[in-house]
């Protein structure tokens, strides 16, 4: 049986979270700049990180977007999860935040992530629960 190219509604969804989490994180999700003697607070370096994993969330998501058959769709999905996870445990868990509540990254990076990173954990969710209907009826 041959599969037919199909763009199915997660598809869309989820790589169009991805790129709107890409942008917001380079301008509204955005750390506060460099400190007066030019170095960073740890907040720079978890947002580059989450800066990392939102280019590889949008290169997945592309190739899920494209991707024809569900066993396929069925990797990409389990590997967004484990980047999805990841971006929530960034701010807090695995690199953290600036020491003061008040401060940029605190107040719109760490909200932004975390909104993000749901979303796209939802929907990638999704998108798992009717690959694997697809590929049990495929069987």
């Amino acid at each position: 049986m041959k599969n037919k190219f199909k763009i199915n509604a997660t598809d869309v969804i989820l790589f169009l979270l991805s790129g709107l989490f890409l942008i917001l994180l380079y301008t509204a999700f955005a750390p506060c700049g460099p400190k007066e003697d030019g170095s960073f607070m740890r907040c720079q370096w978890a947002w580059r990180a989450n800066v990392a994993l939102a280019y590889n969330l949008l290169f997945l998501s592309l190739v899920h977007l494209i991707a024809n058959r569900p066993e396929v769709k069925l990797g990409l999905s389990a590997g967004i999860v484990g980047i999805a996870i990841t971006g929530l445990l960034i701010p807090e868990k695995i690199i953290g935040l600036c020491m003061m509540d008040t401060m940029r990254c605190h107040t719109h990076t760490k909200g932004g992530v975390y909104v993000f990173s749901v979303l796209i954990l939802v929907t990638v969710l999704a998108d798992i629960f009717l690959s694997v209907i697809k590929v049990k009826k495929n069987n």
